[in-house]
């Protein structure tokens, strides 16, 4: 059976440089940096939140064929969890100090 390629998926895929826009218009506003934040964390799960009421029966399916995964399964997904985590720490090591994730300098 050949999948379609709806709106659910076109928004799928238009919600990457729509995250990137998100942050790029509350950074570039003239508010300050604490609440440049919390929009943009907002609409950020703002924006989860849709793309999960959209595709809830594939993620429904999905985590019902997960469950029933050996424990091998899980532990993959834990040790996975966990190395991402470090290399997010050595990426942000490498990193000037006085830079948070979008690069610019923070004014305290």
């Amino acid at each position: 059976m050949k999948e379609r390629f709806g709106f659910k998926e076109l928004f799928s895929l238009l919600s990457i440089p729509l995250v990137l826009l998100i942050g790029w218009m509350t950074w570039s506003s003239g508010v300050d940096w604490y609440q440049r934040a919390l929009l943009d964390t907002l609409l950020r799960i703002g924006l989860f939140i849709v793309l999960v009421i959209l595709f809830r029966d594939l993620l429904a399916r999905k985590w019902r064929e997960f469950r029933q995964l050996k424990f091998r399964k899980w532990l993959i997904v834990i040790l996975g969890g966990i190395l991402l985590q470090v290399i997010v720490w050595v990426v942000r090591s490498a990193m000037p100090p006085n830079q948070c994730s979008y690069g610019y300098v923070r004014n305290r």
